[in-house]
Order: C-alpha cells, then structure tokens, then sequence
C-alpha cells in the first residue's frame, strides 16, 4: 500500500486482489456528465464509519432487525439482495489507496478496464459477490444507497411513521413560522441540513402527499417527489357494491385545487466528496431535467442552504461539506417534472392555514397519539359511595383513585414489543399479574420463541375466553390446543423438553422436591402475602405478618445452603414460582405494609438478589410505579371496595331475571349482591368488585339490556346533580374529558319530548367534557334514566350512569324459531331455551341432556354458550326428523355442530345411560298431557314382557316396530327425573324442569324435592288460565344416592287413564272452571 490505512480499516475488511466481478451492463450514454466517474474515484470520508457510541449494542449483531424499531423505515427504502456494507473501502482494491483510503485512478487500471470491453464502468464490483446477489446492484453508487438505506437505524423517541426516519418531534423550535412560511411558499431552491430537515419539515409535511421516488445507481442521492394535498389524486378502486360493506361517512374534497408540486433531494453523507460534487455543474439543483427555470433575473434561482441563513450557499458553510447528509428543496411544477410539461408554474392557490384543515402535520399528530397512549396506558376507577349516601372513606370529598395499567412499563414493555409478532406460541397475560409472569419468565429463560399478547383486563378477546371461560390469566395458545391456570403452564412448558429445563432431569425425587414447595408458595405463602396487603386493622396486619414470615422460614431452610437459588447455583422450577412475589415484597408491601429488606449477608438476601437479577426475571418486570399503583386498591381496604353498578333488564319475564344473574354471577365467581330491585321495575342497582366482574357478569345476560356505571340517583335532577358531584367529581369527569361520547334517554312508563331532552342534557355541562359529540361508535355512553309512576307527568326517581358493557340479548334474533329449520308445536321459545340454560350454567367443558328433547331447543341453547349437550325422546320420528330436516339439520344451521353428540330414541324411565356422575346439567321440558301425551313405554295393565315373535323374527327387532306405550303420571315423572338428576349430576351440577300448574286451581301440583338436591330458583311464565314453572335444583355435594328403579311400576299408575293421572290435563280441557258447589 501507498500509505497506512486509517484506524477503522480493519485486515478484514481488505479483499482479495485476484476477486475481480466484471459487469455485465453497460453505462447509458446519457451518463455523459460523469465520463470522468470511476469506482476508484473515491474519496470516502472516514469520519463516516465512525458509528455512534451505543453500550447497548455491545454483543448484539448491528444488522439484527429485532434489535431495531423498523417500523418507522421510510417506506421509499429499497430492499435489496447484496448484503449491506459496513464500510465503503470494502469496495476499494488494497494496495492502491493512500492514508485517507484514496485510490487515485491510473491509466493503466482505465485501459485494463476498456480491454476487458467493460466500458468506462467496467468495474463495479471489486470484492467478493456472494452467489446470492445479482450482479446488477454491484455498483459502487448502488452499494452506497444499499448501505446507507439498509443499515439499520434506531428510531429517536418520538419519531413519527412518515416517509422520512428519525424525524425529531419538536413542538415549537426557534422561528417556527418563519420556516413553515419558507417551506410552504419554495420561491426558492432550499437547502437543508439534516438536523434542520428533521427539526422543521415535519411542521409542513401535512402540506403535501408522497407520490413517487426516483433512485439512482450512480448517484449519491435519492429525489422525492410530493404534490400538495390539495392536489388529490383518483379513487384508486371502484366503489363497492356490497350492502353489508361499511360504508366511511365523509364528503368527498374537490381535486385539483392546486398544482404545486416540490421534489425533495436527500443526498447521502459524503455525497459532495463523490465524483467531484462540489460546485454547480455536478449539482442536481442545477444539471437535472426537472431543474427550476432561470429565475426572473435571468440567473439561476438561489440555492441558499439555510433558508434563514444566506450564508449557505455552494461555498465553505455548504451543510454537505463536513461529509453530512443534506437536503435540498424546490418546487418543480410546470416545468416539464414527470412529463407534465403542462401543468401550471406558481405557488399554491390556498393558504397554509387550508392546509392545515384539510390534514394536521406531524407534530401535532404525534403528541395527540402520545397522549391518546398516556390516557390508554391506565385506567382510573374510582372508590364509589353506598347507595345510603353515606362515604365509604371517611367523609372524604374526593375518594382516592387507583390505577389500573394496560400494558407493561420499564423492561417488560420492551420484551413485550420484542415478542409482538404471530406465532403459534401465544402467551395472553396482563402486566400487573404475578401469576402471568411466572410463565412469562419460564418462556424466556428456556429461550423459546413465543407472541406475547396483552390482555386489557375490560376487554376480554374472543380467543382468551375459548381458551379459559371465565377469561383468566395467564392463558396459553400452542397451535389449536390451549390451557390456562400458571403452575399447569410451567408444567407444559418442561414437558416440551425444549430449552433450560427448570426442573432437575432424571431425578423423580428432586423434581418432587420441587414440586413440594411450589405448592408451599402457591397454598401458604401466596394467601398471606394478600392477607397482609389487604388487612386493614393492624392485629390482622400483625397476624398476617407473622405468619408470612413462618412459611418464609420454612421454604428458606428447604433451600440449598450454598445457594444463591433454591436448588444451588441455578435458577429453577422454585424460583420460578416463587419470583413474582419476591420482587413484589420491596415494590408492594415495603412501601405498603412496611415489610423489611432482606437482611445483609443472609441466606434470604441473598436468594433475593439471586432473582432480582435474574434476567428471565428482570426482562419481565415493570417500572415500580407499576406494581405501587396496581396494588394500591388492595392496601386501600379492598377487601370492602365494591363498586354500585346498574342494570337495565327488559320487563319481560320478570320473575327469569334474578335467578339468570344469580347463576351468572356463580359461573363467574362474582360476588354480587342486589341493592335496588322489584319484579315492578326494569331498573336495578347491584354492588360488584369492579367493571370487569360487571363485564363478565352481563356478556351473557339474556333477561337484560346493558350495565352501566351507576354515577348518581335522585327523586328531582337537584338531588341527582348533587350525588353525582358526591359520588365522582373532577378527578373522574377529567378521565373521560377528551373521549367522544353521547347521552341517551331512556324511560320506563313515561316519556320526554326531544325538547326537554336536550335542555336536560345540557344541564350536565358541569362534567366538562370536551371531545366530540358521536352518536354512532362513541368511545362512551352517558344515559339518563327516569322511572314514572302509571299516569304521571314527574318521575319518581332518576339514574344517571355510564356504559359499561351490553348483554348478549342480541342473539334472539339469531336463534327465533321463525328462521329456525326444524321446529314442531312442542319447540321451546328460544328466549326462554337461553334463559333457561343460563340458569343451569351451560358452559364450555360442560354436558347437558335434555331426555324430551323434541326437536333440541335445549340442547342448542345449551351449545350457544359452549356446552357438550346430548338428547333421547321416546317418540323416534322427532329423533330421525323428517326427510333431511332433523336435530342436527338446527346445529348445522347455527354452526354448533360440534356441541352435539348425539341424539336417540329413549324412555327416562328405561334409560340406556350408564349409572354414573358424569353429567353437569339435566333439562328438559316433560309433556303436560295437552299437546303432546305424556306416556312411557309398556302395556296399560303392565303386562307384556314376553317376546312376541313374527315371521318367525321378534317384533320389537323389526324396523317398523311401534312399542307400545301407556300413560304416567306427570307427579311421577317428575319424581324420576330427579331421581335420574341426582344420580347423574356432578357435584353443584343443575337440573332444570319445566311444570305447569293452574291459576286458582283448588288442586295444586306439589313443587317435588330430593334430599340430594336443593332448589335453587323458581320462576314463572305466566298465561291466561294456566301457568308454568320453572324449577332449577343444584346436586349437594357429600350426599350419597343409590340407584333406585323409576316408579313406573307403581300399582297405582297402572290402568289409570290420562285424565286420572294428569290433574292438570283435566282441568285444562274443562277450561279450568270453578268446581260445583
């Protein structure tokens, strides 16, 4: 070499003399302004690969995309095939080059090159080409945008997903609307550093739209080209024709309101040391076709660098004289720009502030979506008052509020971000939840690759509640199979044998070791650390105190005295377990309970610091304002903190209501408790935990409408006002400031002209909010209720609430039996099918039989809410159907075929199902002996068990054999279905019957009962004459049953007639007539 090579060019980086590529393409002869350029031109400035000081990046490869924001790229970069250069000397031929890595071209390497017919471009490629990479982006200006466009960049904080990178988002830098009037008006060619291009252009960019870009493989810069936003362009597809297609409701802005068009040049760092870029006549200001025409003076127009700043200019201050990247500006319509010689010259036809109402820069885009984030990073609900008025938290006039975290912070939110993409691994878990991070840390101590998806705990998704019902978490999706409850997850993660196993290998003692004092954590150190955060009087707090510190004790001597972690030197199944919870003493109950660090030089301190940093443990663990706002309600006595909530029910089937929200709240594990209510009133007030039990609560309600926030009541709107100031104030009203909302009015036995309405609406001015007014997808619903007394003008008492969740009464309209394929007179009405099975607690891993199944109401109401339901009749042709219309034909059409097992022809009281408690719910609705007789099989007299034989073949073999079949007492038949239920049923498993009874009547069926089963709910459906009820019984658990025969065989049931044996059935075909005196 000529002379020593600069620090940065390292040994590796020098290439094979004898790895000479030639180009197959020739230069176009329009290049004839660079008949001088040479790859061995060059003069690269090597202050450019002098990378910026990032620690964080030590050990980590620089072109690993995880390892960057991409998302913010420039949408005009080009990915290309050759592998990004990380130093442009990797292009030059060793040997040839001076201390600043010049290699001055010769002529004997030029004539080498025109003897090897390569043209004066000859050789492009002067290193090693990997097999993958087309020759055809070997050129040195090619490899140069390839390296600056590939390689990766972090975004700045703040950087906005435009068209250019790491844009700085700066609201108000120095001599702001000077800059947007020069970047608007562009008389005048502008030159830009990049530091002024990022600071000031996105202030302006709402100015224009991005139409194309223009690469060049010979040039060191890329051009832009933008047109105003006034401008529009076509529809880019044809309007659709499909009705059912949403529709975006806005109104079309007129097109070619201006015709500014501006081309933005980015010239790459060095770009003014590459082939003599120095002065004008290489400048593509001045030598491009689209260039501006000669200003008015005749000369060419300005190309001052700062706009504010003459001093530019092509001279010493030029911005691109360092080695920096730089930008230039100018407005290139009407002058030929794109072949649209004919467009207009001259500035815009509008003013900047047009521009600014038709879209809004950048600037203010982005700090609207960052506060949009803040406000969606935490949800504030506040401690609500007693419904007596009197205030739960010591007549305080603002009830301290808590916090409630969306999404994780600190390290966490950044393996969060790291493991966002699809895969077939899917943890669900939300960031405040101990138990969710116990497999969390699993998966990233084992390495394994995985897509972690956060949980908004007010917003349960579809697929979180396939997985678990009730919409717990942690939750675990592995291709189509997933699981839920933490330990069980950790389990499932070691039986993969994939990663560092937690548990000891080949040692069934220690792993049961292991497994030993998991269940120590999860049954005795667990309930005291919430018993201690959640105690309020302080002998509780002592109590619990004590007692965590014992079982502490205990797992502390179970561990390996070396340590640091439970088992010895490495992190295990234990610790795993146990780790939530040590991070969460010095983040929780220090601060809280005021529970003492680990002391200096013990086995405990040091086991906590082992853990502490762990980076499994460390990766997914959040700010400690996090954990300090999180469990901020527990230590705020949250033990008693409930919350009044509304309900609106339809007045339909009143006497269905509470029970249904009874045996919602107890498939949920809600504890509920009614304040307010009345058979008489569509309103109801309940006291529950929190907006998520009332989501839960309500998501599958049938008997209601919605449940709302209850924000405040009153007999006037005087006291009304008053309660809602008591009940919230500002520091909840400022929660829902800047959403969009809407009021709504409803009213039971009275109503409001529109008139009133609104001047009502307007007397809630005082909450002060300040978003948008939607009427359709607002972000929350206000709703007045009044409730009036028949025939008067005043209500009697006023509601006002917030939604906070609808029911799932829709699905009526799904199921109605009007649309239904396969019905029959004895079809349940499907308002009551799903009520009644809600009452029963259908549910997903649950088996219901219906042994009257009919034409399946049930069973399909039943399989709406995810249960496994069977059915039998003892008339085969309801079974079979008719032509190809039966049971399964009403599955298929609602998409529930795989809830249905089967269905078969069969007598309750000769069940051919096997004795066993293998059934979570029984129900039916038996005949009553008036439509449809209520019958069993055998002979009136009860007689003919012999075999009757024809054509030699036993009859009741045949295929068109009838069995013969007698009438039974519907007393009796409710009896055995009892009986059946209580030998069937799991333990809390529900049986559901339907009985009429007649009003008035002197003879009243008796409600039947059964020492294994306790009646839970009794409703009613009212008719004219008559009535029916519905009788729900849960099996009680530690009662033994022993099968017994059904009483079909009872002498007094034999010979009877059906109006002897039905009461009701006789006084239903007499017209329920008084009886003679």
């Amino acid at each position: 070499m000529d002379g020593p090579l600069p620090p940065h060019f390292t040994n590796q980086q020098l290439h094979n003399p004898n790895h000479l590529f030639p180009s197959p393409h020739h230069p176009p002869s329009t290049l004839v302004s660079q008949h001088d350029l040479d790859p061995l031109d060059f003069q690269f400035d090597p202050t450019l690969e002098n990378q910026p000081d990032l620690p964080e990046l030590q050990g980590r490869n620089p072109f690993d995309p995880s390892q960057y924001d991409t998302r913010n790229q420039p949408r005009f970069h080009e990915v290309r095939s050759n592998a990004p250069v990380s130093d442009f000397q990797q292009v030059q031929h060793p040997g040839q080059g001076n201390q600043f890595g010049e290699i001055p071209r010769t002529p004997a390497r030029q004539q080498l090159a025109q003897n090897r017919n390569e043209g004066q471009f000859g050789v492009l490629t002067l290193h090693p080409q990997l097999p993958s990479q087309p020759e055809s982006h070997n050129e040195p200006f090619g490899q140069l945008q390839s390296e600056i466009d590939l390689r990766p960049r972090r975004s700045t904080e703040g950087g906005t997903d435009g068209h250019f990178v790491n844009m700085k988002m700066i609201p108000n830098p120095p001599k702001l609307d000077e800059w947007r009037k020069k970047l608007f008006d562009v008389d005048d060619t502008l030159t830009l550093t990049e530091d002024e291009f990022q600071t000031y252009f996105p202030h302006v960019d709402n100015v224009y739209s991005h139409r194309s870009t223009q690469r060049y493989k010979r040039k060191p810069f890329v051009s832009h080209y933008w047109d105003c936003r006034l401008k529009g362009r076509p529809p880019g597809t044809a309007k659709s024709d499909d009705p059912n297609k949403k529709k975006r409701k806005r109104t079309a802005r007129e097109r070619n309101l201006c015709d500014v068009k501006i081309k933005i040049t980015e010239f790459f760092p060095g770009a003014r040391t590459i082939g003599g870029i120095r002065g004008a006549a290489h400048s593509p200001v001045s030598s491009h076709p689209f260039a501006p025409a000669p200003s008015a003076n005749g000369g060419q127009p300005s190309s001052s660098a700062n706009i504010l700043d003459s001093d530019h200019g092509s001279g010493p201050r030029h911005p691109g004289n360092d080695g920096s990247r730089y930008y230039t500006i100018q407005r290139v319509n009407g002058n030929g720009a794109n072949g649209k010689g004919e467009v207009p010259a001259g500035g815009h036809k509008h003013t900047i502030e047009d521009s600014d109402k038709v879209k809004k820069n950048s600037i203010y885009r982005f700090f609207i979506k960052e506060e949009r984030e803040r406000r969606k990073s935490q949800l504030v609900v506040q401690h609500p008052f007693s419904n007596s008025g009197i205030s739960k938290m010591s007549d305080q006039a603002n009830p301290q509020q808590k916090t409630y975290y969306k999404k994780a912070t600190g390290a966490a939110l950044d393996t969060a971000k790291k493991h966002a993409r699809d895969h077939e691994l899917k943890l669900y878990g939300s960031c405040f939840c101990p138990f969710v991070q116990r497999v969390w840390v699993s998966l990233e101590l084992k390495g394994l690759s995985y897509q972690y998806i956060e949980i908004d705990p007010y917003k349960k998704p579809d697929e979180l509640l396939a997985i678990n019902p009730r919409g717990l978490v942690p939750a675990l999706k592995h291709g189509d199979w997933g699981c839920y409850e933490s330990s069980i997850l950790m389990e499932y993660l070691e039986d993969l044998n994939t990663g560092l196993p937690l548990l000891p290998q080949n040692d069934a003692r220690s792993r049961a070791h292991c497994r030993l004092w998991a269940d120590h954590i999860n049954r005795k150190i667990v309930p005291q650390f919430y018993g201690l955060l959640q105690a309020q009087e302080p002998e509780k707090q002592v109590e619990h105190a004590t007692q965590l510190k014992s079982e502490l004790g205990k797992i502390i001597e179970a561990t390996d005295p070396s340590g640091p972690f439970f088992l010895g030197p490495h992190i295990s199944f234990v610790d795993v377990q146990f780790a939530p919870w040590i991070i969460r003493f010095r983040r929780v109950l220090t601060p809280y309970r005021d529970w003492p660090e680990p002391e200096p030089g013990s086995r405990w301190a040091a086991w906590v610091n082992a853990v502490e940093n762990n980076e499994g443990v460390r990766s997914t663990t959040s700010t400690d304002q996090l954990y300090l706002d999180s469990y901020e309600r527990y230590a705020d006595n949250a033990g008693d903190f409930h919350m009044d909530y509304f309900i609106r029910f339809v007045q339909v089937h009143e006497t269905f209501r509470r029970p249904e929200i009874h045996a919602l709240a107890t498939l949920a594990d809600i504890d509920i408790n009614f304040l307010v209510y009345s058979d008489e009133s569509p309103y109801a007030i309940i006291r529950l935990r929190d907006d998520l039990a009332a989501q839960a609560l309500i998501s599958r309600s049938i008997s209601s409408k919605a449940i709302y926030e209850l924000w405040g009541s009153g007999t006037c709107y005087d006291e009304l006002h008053a309660d809602i100031v008591r009940r919230t104030g500002e520091h909840q009203w400022r929660l829902y400031r800047s959403c969009s909302f809407r009021f709504e009015f409803d009213t039971f036995q009275g109503s409001r002209a529109w008139s009133e309405q609104k001047r009502i609406m307007g007397a809630f001015s005082y909450v002060g909010f300040e978003g948008p007014i939607k009427m359709r997808d607002a972000q929350q619903t206000f709703t007045i209720f009044e409730e009036y007394d028949v025939g008067h003008s005043t209500p009697k008492r006023i509601f006002f609430a917030r939604l906070v969740a609808p029911s799932q009464r829709h699905v009526l309209h799904r199921y109605s039996l009007k649309a239904r394929e396969y019905i029959n007179t004895t079809s349940m009405d499907s308002e009551l099918a799903l009520l009644t099975a809600n009452i029963t607690m259908a549910a997903p891993d649950r088996m219901f039989y219906d042994p009257f199944v009919g034409t399946g109401s049930f069973p399909v109401a039943c399989s709406h809410f995810g249960a496994m339901t069977l059915g039998s009749d003892i008339d085969g042709r309801v079974v079979r159907g008719k032509g190809d219309k039966n049971i399964r034909t009403n599955f298929r059409q609602y998409g529930l075929l795989d809830k249905y097992l089967d269905g078969f022809i069969s007598d309750l009281t000769h069940s051919p199902l096997r004795t066993g408690r293998f059934l979570d719910g029984v129900i039916c609705d038996p005949p009553y002996g008036v439509r449809e007789g209520l019958k069993v099989l055998g002979k009136k007299d009860g007689s003919g068990r012999e075999v009757i034989c024809i054509d030699g073949e036993p009859a009741h073999l045949q295929d068109k054999y009838i069995p013969p079949k007698r009438a039974y007492s519907l007393e009796a038949m409710l009896g055995d279905i009892l009986q059946f239920a209580a030998v069937s049923l799991v333990d809390n498993g529900r049986v559901s019957v339907w009985m009429p009874t007649a009003n008035d009547e002197e003879i009243v069926l008796r409600i039947p009962s059964h020492p294994a089963l306790e009646l839970v709910a009794s409703c009613i459906q009212v008719f004219n004459k008559w009535s029916r009820r519905l009788l729900t019984y849960q099996r009680l658990p530690g009662v033994d049953v022993h099968y017994e025969p059904a009483n079909h065989g009872r002498k007094d049931l034999l010979g009877a007639s059906a109006d002897d044996l039905n009461s009701f059935r006789k006084r239903y075909f007499e017209g329920f007539k008084a009886p003679d005196a």
